[in-house]
């Protein structure tokens, strides 16, 4: 009884210092102090509206998925041109794990590589220790410090000097947007790196990454960083009924990321972009939100890329969504309504949203970020289904009988 007692006459002050003795310091909030993600585009108004939020969301950690060649590394390099756009100190981090990155492509697609902090290597463990840091002894006192990685050092918004040819190239951290990791199945974990050559070891990649990650999300929630991370989609060779389409790295990363992308091409020829000698430079690809923690997720968006200069069909895409969410009207087939004027034919359409684009497309972001529902063909449903044919072990079943059915009689 007296303890009850007790508990009643604390007051107000002493229970928010109990809460904080209990949950540590700066853990408790209230809703209204979290300030909501700060996004920017992926220079795809299609893409934008999928994701629901406008953009890349920093703060979050992204998956974006797909097979060889459908434009996955093409939209993380766009999405760091984009941020690069918006201030001129800003800058990325790129971590090739492949070994692969291409500078000129890179520059083709806008990207300043003066403004990257490009670092290769595939050792998982020095990726993860290096960007959420680790512990460290001290040699003198014995004392056991936490050394900050690259996130502690955005947080803390520290700035590097670094020489390239003879120029003196200074990068802020504070303006680190992104941080593009290529590709999550091309990295090595320990027991990989330490293993005989030819050795099988099971599920080495999966295991790794469900304890690094649940030190990398906080890290980049606090660094407020846009984290991608590419991965592939392979075939699952023991997959005999359903999608036999896998990612490397088992379920961690889509439980850890907040949206996950799947990137794919659209088939058919009249999806592919050919220049005058009949040779592709570009094709249409279909981006799929499996996964969306900050809006509404299975939203889709199909788009034009080239592959040597980035998003094309801007004003197809306008076009399309203006008149979605009704900004754009269209009694017929060839009549358009736009701001009030009426255009006959739709390539005048084209022309005239072109012109105004920045316009429409401030209305169209409007629209969805207001939470405006608009039902779409092919839109709500999830890329993995449950397998029909899993019964279940150890599960019996039986058919279902309907009572009202009539009798069928068959006559010999």
């Amino acid at each position: 009884m007296a303890k009850a007692k007790a508990v009643e006459m604390m007051s107000e002050s002493d229970a928010w210092k109990h809460i904080n003795l209990m949950f540590g310091e700066n853990t408790v909030f209230h809703p209204d102090q979290i300030e909501k993600v700060d996004t920017f585009s992926t220079r795809s108004p299609a893409l934008d509206r999928a994701t629901q939020v406008g953009g890349w969301g920093r703060g979050r950690i992204y998956q974006l998925a797909g097979r060889p060649s459908s434009g996955k590394t093409f939209l993380a390099l766009v999405g760091m041109a984009e941020w690069q756009s918006k201030d001129p100190e800003n800058c990325c981090v790129f971590i090739d794990a492949e070994y692969t990155y291409d500078a000129d492509w890179a520059a083709s697609l806008g990207v300043d590589n003066d403004r990257v902090l490009l670092i290769k290597t595939n050792d998982g463990k020095k990726i993860f220790t290096g960007l959420v840091g680790k512990p460290m002894k001290n040699k003198k006192t014995g004392e056991v410090k936490q050394i900050e990685g690259l996130l502690g050092m955005i947080k803390a918004k520290m700035t590097m000097t670094h020489t390239v040819k003879g120029r003196k190239i200074t990068l802020k951290l504070e303006k680190m947007g992104m941080v593009i990791l290529d590709s999550i199945a091309c990295m090595q974990p320990p027991a990989e790196m330490e293993s005989e050559v030819g050795k099988q070891n099971y599920a080495p990649l999966p295991r790794f990454l469900a304890v690094e990650l649940k030190k990398l999300t906080p890290a980049v929630a606090h660094a407020n960083i846009c984290f991608i991370a590419i991965n592939h989609v392979k075939t699952n060779l023991g997959e005999t009924y359903g999608n036999p389409d896998t990612t490397p790295g088992g379920a961690a990363w889509k439980h850890a990321c907040s949206v996950m992308l799947m990137v794919a091409p659209v088939g058919g020829k009249e999806n592919v972009l050919l220049d005058d000698n009949e040779e592709k430079y570009g094709h249409k690809i279909s981006v799929k939100v499996e996964k969306n923690k900050l809006g509404k997720p299975y939203k889709k968006a199909e788009f034009f890329i080239d592959f040597t200069s980035g998003v094309t069909g801007i004003e197809e895409q306008l076009l399309e969504l203006g008149c979605l969410y009704g900004i754009i009207e269209r009694p017929n087939n060839v009549t358009y309504i736009i701001n009030g004027e009426r255009v006959s034919s739709r390539e005048k359409a084209l022309t005239y949203v072109g012109e105004h684009a920045a316009i429409l497309e401030e209305k169209i972001r409007a629209s969805y970020l207001d939470g405006e529902i608009i039902s779409v063909k092919g839109e709500g449903q999830p890329e993995f289904t449950e397998n029909p044919f899993d019964l279940g072990e150890g599960d019996e079943y039986e058919e279902l009988v309907d009572e009202n059915a009539e009798e069928i009689v068959v006559v010999e």
